[in-house]
């Protein structure tokens, strides 16, 4: 595979995942968390900490994807690289090997 090709397809699972993420009606933002030296990845906020339901509910998305197979790779590429901290009340679920697509926060 060409690099340009595996680039592609990296940046379209990145992108795919964060819609997913999105479209199931949770909103990312850019994470950097100790240890990781100011690189920055998908980052999700999740109140209470209910971990559970935002697997659901990407379950649910490639589900009802329009290519359910392809979404069912993407979401498991991506979730072998979650993590999750402690904030206060919250939980932040990152993906360290995803890029946020949108502008970093601080």
């Amino acid at each position: 595979m060409s690099v340009l090709r595996r680039w592609l397809e990296d940046t379209k699972m990145k992108t795919v995942f964060q819609g997913l993420i999105e479209e199931a009606g949770y909103e990312t933002r850019s994470y950097s968390g100790r240890g990781m030296y100011g690189k920055t990845c998908l980052g999700v906020d999740l109140e209470g900490g209910n971990l559970g339901r935002l697997l659901g509910d990407l379950v649910e998305m490639t589900a009802t994807s329009d290519d359910p197979g392809e979404a069912v790779e993407i979401v498991a590429e991506g979730l072998r690289s979650m993590q999750t901290g402690s904030m206060g009340r919250g939980m932040i679920v990152y993906f360290e090997d995803v890029s946020y697509d949108g502008p970093v926060q601080p």
